[in-house]
């Protein structure tokens, strides 16, 4: 699967700024878990667009095959 270099960066920067934050004694485990979830949200919200996407192109080939027959 395709992946966006500017998607794995700002991953891997979400992930290095939760991990900076649960180092931090003042940061509560409630906005540290909170932050976690809502990373989590955000691949998911990524995975299903991407979902969406291979559907929509897979039903416009097959469009166009049947068109083609």
């Amino acid at each position: 699967m395709y992946e966006d270099s500017s998607l794995q960066i700002y991953r891997f920067t979400c992930v290095a700024d939760l991990t900076m934050n649960s180092i931090d004694s003042t940061k509560s485990l409630k906005q540290t878990v909170l932050s976690i979830s809502l990373l989590y949200i955000l691949e998911l919200k990524f995975l299903l667009s991407a979902l969406v996407v291979c559907i929509n192109v897979s039903y416009s080939q097959l469009a166009h095959l049947q068109l083609v027959r």
